[in-house]
């Protein structure tokens, strides 16, 4: 948290005791929450270049990437980890553990050439060749705040997306929560074979605001 985050001056004491108790959470949280799982990784869906410049090649290196892994083989499920999630109509029903209004697609463009600055869904268009190239079995994004599940149509099946709600209660999302996520081999009863499972669970933490009121 920065001051970028509230409208709070660059050396207010707003700004300060926000700052202060935003850091803690996040802290408590970690170390009595999420570590206690002792999981072999944790990644972060934050945006990366919030308040940075953006390099003009970002796009096609990105694209580049996506096309590589659409011709590379493919041995083992692809879960899609992205900080802008997907695009779904407007008014998508988000699941019954979003608890704030939904938000729909908002794109705000450069005067000087059209070029996009800011959108909270990846287009349609981009969407679709996304997951026609990866071919993922799980989409988790975040960007939104909130929690979202949604299921995209493709021509390779269902697949299922979770926008991931903030882990800090200072981002207009009073219920912070995470995700876990376990990977594993199913092996049948017959032993004949063993099948790549991967499961998902959302976890909350504690509502700041009523821990001090």
């Amino acid at each position: 948290m920065d001051r970028t985050s509230h409208d709070f001056g660059p050396k207010s004491v707003a700004l300060e005791i926000a700052t202060f108790y935003s850091d803690l959470y996040m802290r408590r949280a970690f170390l009595s929450s999420i570590l206690p799982f002792k999981p072999d990784a944790i990644l972060f869906l934050g945006d990366y270049f919030d308040g940075g410049n953006i390099k003009d090649n970002t796009t096609s290196f990105t694209w580049s990437f996506v096309d590589g892994l659409s011709t590379g083989g493919r041995t083992n499920p692809r879960v899609l980890l992205t900080h802008i999630p997907l695009y779904r109509p407007d008014w998508t029903p988000c699941g019954p553990h979003r608890s704030s209004e939904i938000i729909n697609q908002r794109i705000s463009r450069s005067a000087y050439d059209q070029r996009i600055l800011y959108q909270n869904y990846v287009t349609k268009e981009s969407a679709e060749h996304i997951l026609d190239s990866i071919q993922p079995v799980l989409v988790l994004s975040g960007h939104d705040h909130e929690q979202c599940t949604v299921n995209h149509e493709t021509k390779h099946g269902t697949v299922k997306e979770h926008t991931l709600g903030t882990v800090s209660w200072q981002q207009g999302n009073f219920y912070p929560s995470f995700m876990l996520l376990s990977v594993g081999n199913f092996t049948h009863a017959n032993g004949s074979s063993q099948e790549p499972v991967i499961l998902t669970q959302l976890c909350f933490l504690p509502t700041q605001l009523f821990i001090y009121i």
